[in-house]
């Protein structure tokens, strides 16, 4: 009786000890709804951090279009996961969809460069693509990798989660700085990653055509702390659907508009002083005959007086 009543008191100790971790999860509003266009590249694509315009264009996010999803250990959790101001960037041409993004975070942590599947409860972003709803085959019927920097060794890392998204899988792998880059200033976090078409569609899409699209920022800010917000179904709380992905069409360039030169009116001219036309051959000739005639007919008149 006393080993039992033992046991109990050290099982109801533990209970008392153990500290609850809940979780929670908020879905978008937008379900299966969320809808934007995506314009042609202009400027060549460059892994270098820097995000510049005709690389890539702006997508406003709606509120309606985000959800999100954390865990308890951190008492802040939920603030925190909708607190990172996310934006996001796309583009695409023949070849790859672009995408990039920026977001801050409480604490920069990643420390799962040893353990890249792992890192979505740290401080990385995970990309989702699939082929436009009527054509989704499943929920699971997509291509997801991550892809973040370790806080602890500066390390790019990734990570392919799944790999089957239309039949037409090529095993594609992201590459550190070729396909991908992540940097970090001040608890700022700004991803560039470019996917090509062939990873997850067996055909390369023109102007007009669908594909589906979800990401996750992940800014867990210690081991086993996942704070997430997501676009179009992420992940976690409610499982990654890619017939509930957001529906992306490609659209043309932006066409820029430029002015013809402005065509300068002429200067007034200044007042010219008058000219006074030269006399023409004829008249300066008259004038030679009238006075040799004036001439002789002085002379005639000289010397008439001069014989009186």
């Amino acid at each position: 009786m006393k080993k039992h009543l033992a046991l109990l008191l050290t099982a109801l100790m533990i209970c008392l000890m153990a500290v609850p971790v809940f979780a929670g999860a908020e879905r978008e509003v937008d379900v299966g709804e969320v809808k934007f266009g995506i314009m042609r590249a202009t400027k060549e694509w460059k892994a270098d951090g820097v995000i510049d315009e005709g690389e890539y264009y702006e997508i406003p996010l709606k509120d309606t279009w985000l959800s999100y999803a954390w865990n308890d250990i951190d008492e802040n959790a939920e603030t925190l996961s909708k607190s990172m101001e996310p934006k996001l960037y796309m583009s695409w041409d023949d070849k790859y969809v672009y995408t990039a993004t920026v977001y801050k975070v409480s604490k920069f942590f990643n420390e799962y460069g040893a353990d890249p599947g792992s890192m979505w409860k740290a401080a990385c972003i995970q990309n989702n693509f699939a082929p436009k709803v009527d054509d989704v085959l499943g929920p699971e019927n997509r291509l997801e990798y991550g892809i973040g920097l370790t806080s602890d060794t500066n390390e790019l890392i990734s990570f392919v989660w799944a790999d089957a998204s239309d039949g037409a899988a090529i095993g594609w792998v992201p590459e550190a700085g070729a396909d991908f880059t992540v940097t970090h200033s001040n608890n700022v976090l700004t991803y560039e990653a470019r996917t090509p078409w062939e990873a997850f569609l067996g055909f390369t899409p023109k102007e007009g055509d669908v594909f589906g699209y979800c990401i996750v920022w992940a800014g867990g800010n210690d081991y086993d702390q996942y704070l997430h917000a997501q676009l179009a179904s992420g992940c976690t709380g409610f499982g990654k659907d890619a017939f509930s992905f957001a529906q992306v069409t490609l659209e043309a360039a932006p066409v820029v508009e430029t002015e013809p030169p402005a065509v300068e009116e002429p200067a007034p001219a200044d007042d010219a002083p008058a000219v006074t036309p030269a006399p023409k051959t004829a008249d300066t000739f008259a004038v030679v005959v009238f006075a040799a005639v004036a001439t002789a007919a002085g002379a005639v008149v000289v010397s008439k007086k001069r014989s009186k």
